[in-house]
């Protein structure tokens, strides 16, 4: 638990840093490059490899993850656990994520970094500049990290999936299953 702690602590000092003298606004309108970059990256190794060796997992990865120019979004399904945000750091991907995140420090800072796509599900403005945003990185010839998408919103018990649209674009799947379903 400490070892966990101690990761979780660091990929926060990461992302900190990572912030340092840049506004909100252009964290969202640009990707990272240079040395910021460069902490996105440390962010993503730290938080999905190190932390789940840290947890006792052992990854396995079938198949091989689309370049961002094939598919530039990633849409995973089933939202099943609390180690799901570990799968979007091991794709280096940003997620599209609930308002309620940056209320936490640690979740915000980490999200801001990623340059995560927050949105309030109960708004429809906040709902439809999340998708204006999610169009707008896909058809974006900049090196924007792909875009992880939970298309249920919400996490489920696994055992069904709920309907949802691709809008058009390229998109990956990704499947996530744990080894034991308490997890």
């Amino acid at each position: 638990l400490s070892l966990v702690l101690m990761i979780t602590l660091l990929t926060w000092l990461v992302a900190r840093v990572g912030m340092t003298c840049i506004t909100t606004n252009q964290l969202a309108s640009v990707p990272l490059t240079g040395w910021r970059h460069v902490c996105q990256e440390l962010f993503w190794i730290t938080s999905s490899h190190l932390m789940f060796w840290a947890m006792g997992f052992r990854i396995c990865l079938k198949g091989r993850q689309a370049e961002r120019q094939e598919a530039p979004i990633l849409v995973c399904a089933p939202h099943t656990s609390w180690l799901d945000p570990l799968v979007v750091s091991l794709c280096r991907s940003s997620p599209v994520a609930r308002e309620e995140q940056r209320r936490n420090p640690v979740t915000h800072a980490c999200g801001l970094l990623i340059q995560a796509i927050f949105v309030d599900r109960q708004n429809v403005e906040s709902r439809q500049r999340a998708v204006s945003t999610i169009i707008e990185r896909a058809k974006s010839s900049l090196n924007w990290p792909q875009i992880f998408i939970f298309p249920e919103g919400t996490t489920t018990n696994g055992k069904v999936l709920i309907r949802f649209q691709t809008a058009g674009l390229p998109v990956q799947p990704v499947l996530i299953k744990y080894p034991r379903p308490a997890v």
